[in-house]
């Protein structure tokens, strides 16, 4: 058996750091684009209480992430709108609530719709861009460098 190569793994990982910039600056939702996934959307995220980027989702005994639904719909809105409003977001974490679920009934979402299944998808390429971004690598020394890549 021939040993790997990095060659050959980035010939097989055909999402790259630059691939994800590019990307991210495509989000779309319900056809309407969305702004990238920045590190202040990160933050009011966690602001907000998702429980994604607080490092509490955690599946149940039957595989559910009870609030993939919400964290989803609060990564799509934090996305929809403008840097001022996520700044405030993280000043006044209820009323920020009150305006995402307003802006999730506006655009029609309801459990189980294509809405959330759109929501939850979009999560998910987030999710994947943000671990390919921030690969670390092991350093020659063994230890871990936290280097993100494509920085």
């Amino acid at each position: 058996m021939s040993e790997i190569t990095i060659e050959d793994i980035e010939k097989e990982n055909s999402v790259t750091p630059d691939i994800v910039a590019a990307r991210s600056r495509s989000y779309q939702f319900k056809g309407k684009p969305l702004k990238p996934f920045s590190k202040s959307r990160s933050t009011a995220a966690r602001c907000m209480g998702n429980s994604l980027f607080l490092g509490r989702a955690k599946p149940d005994e039957n595989g559910v992430w009870d609030q993939i639904t919400l964290d989803s719909i609060m990564v799509v809105w934090l996305c929809s709108v403008e840097d001022s409003r996520v700044a405030r977001a993280c000043l006044n974490r209820d009323q920020a609530i009150i305006e995402m679920m307003a802006w999730w009934d506006k655009e029609g979402g309801e459990i189980g719709g294509a809405e959330e299944i759109e929501a939850v998808q979009l999560l998910n390429m987030i999710c994947e861009d943000i671990q390919t971004v921030s690969a670390s690598v092991e350093s020659p020394s063994g230890g871990r460098d936290t280097s993100n890549v494509g920085e």
